[in-house]
């Protein structure tokens, strides 16, 4: 079994299914959070997960994150925009580094 898995919109799965990661797409009408759920308890500790649907879960992942040591990483996806991956590093950055701090210039 890979060690990573990816969650992501049906459009950019197809990209990932190229790859030897285990693959989830999730439909507009599925819960992202279920999702979620299951691929951490099929054993995946290292979740990468498309804008788009982080954007509709983001304090569950959060919690999740907290509660199951998960590594859930944002990346882009085809119908991403948002730059929510680097709004959430930038986040993690001032968490670490001090409320003033930041890697990229907004």
């Amino acid at each position: 079994m890979p060690d990573a898995a990816v969650i992501c919109d049906p459009l950019t799965a197809q990209v990932f299914m190229l790859t030897d990661l285990t693959v989830r797409s999730v439909p507009e009408n599925e819960a992202v959070e279920n999702v979620l759920r299951e691929v951490f308890h099929e054993g995946y500790h290292l979740i990468f997960i498309t804008e788009n649907l982080a954007a509709k879960i983001p304090e569950e992942i959060k919690m999740f994150q907290k509660r199951n040591k998960a590594i859930i990483t944002v990346i882009p996806g085809i119908a991403a925009g948002e730059r929510l991956g680097e709004k959430m590093l930038n986040d993690l950055f001032r968490k670490v580094m001090g409320a003033g701090a930041s890697i990229t210039q907004e």
